[in-house]
C-alpha cells in the first residue's frame, strides 16, 4: 500500500507543483495587463497520524509491471492536501487541493487523476 501511495503522492506532487493560475486584469481602457503567475505547493501525506491520502479501493489481480510500486488495476485513492505558499509545511497554507486518483490500466502503469483546488 506505501508503495502505491508513494507513486500518487509524487504524481500529486508534480501536478501540484506544475499547477499554474494565470490571472489577468483588464484596466479602465480595455488592455490587458502582463499574466500573474501564482505557484502553490501541494503537500500528500499518508504516513501521518491524519494522512491526507488514503487508499479505499485496493485493484484486482498481479502488479503492473514497471509500475516498481506493487499498483493494481483499480486502486483508488482520495486525497485532501494542503495547498502552501512555499515547498516546506510549515509554509502559509493558501487553499487545498482534493480529489482522487484510479490506477486505470491492465498492463502498463497508467492513472487517471481528478482534483479540485
Amino acid at each position: 500500500m506505501a508503495s502505491l501511495l508513494t507513486y500518487v503522492s509524487q504524481a500529486t506532487l508534480l501536478t501540484g507543483m506544475a499547477t499554474v493560475f494565470f490571472a489577468s486584469a483588464v484596466d479602465g481602457v480595455g488592455t490587458q495587463n502582463a499574466p500573474k503567475h501564482l505557484h502553490f505547493y501541494m503537500h500528500d501525506g499518508y504516513t501521518s497520524p491524519k494522512p491526507t491520502s488514503v487508499l479505499v479501493v485496493n485493484g484486482t489481480g498481479q502488479p503492473l509491471k514497471g509500475s516498481g510500486r506493487g499498483a493494481r488495476f483499480g486502486d483508488t485513492v482520495v486525497m485532501d492536501d494542503h495547498l502552501t505558499e512555499g515547498p516546506t509545511l510549515a509554509s502559509r497554507v493558501v487553499g487545498r487541493a482534493q480529489g482522487f486518483s484510479v490506477t486505470a490500466s491492465q498492463g502498463d502503469p497508467a492513472m487517471i487523476l481528478a482534483m479540485n483546488h
